[in-house]
């Protein structure tokens, strides 16, 4: 999975459309053409719009590929 199909999943899983779910971060458009893998996001970017929502960076990457942790 990538982050902007994480993005996307969890957004809808919040109810919220674009403009809602990143207000005041990055502009919707931009969401947008990062859910569809058009565009990488930053990383503040993407802190700034879990924390507006109360998502912990923790949750959001917890199920990524296990390939990519530590043992």
């Amino acid at each position: 999975m990538k982050i902007g199909q994480k993005l996307k999943m969890v957004r809808l899983s919040l109810g919220m459309n674009r403009k809602e779910f990143v207000k005041g971060v990055i502009d919707n458009s931009y969401l947008a053409s990062v859910e569809n893998g058009e565009s990488d996001i930053r990383v503040t970017s993407l802190i700034n719009i879990l924390q507006k929502n109360n998502i912990s960076v923790e949750n959001f990457f917890e199920d990524f590929d296990s390939k990519y942790q530590r043992p």
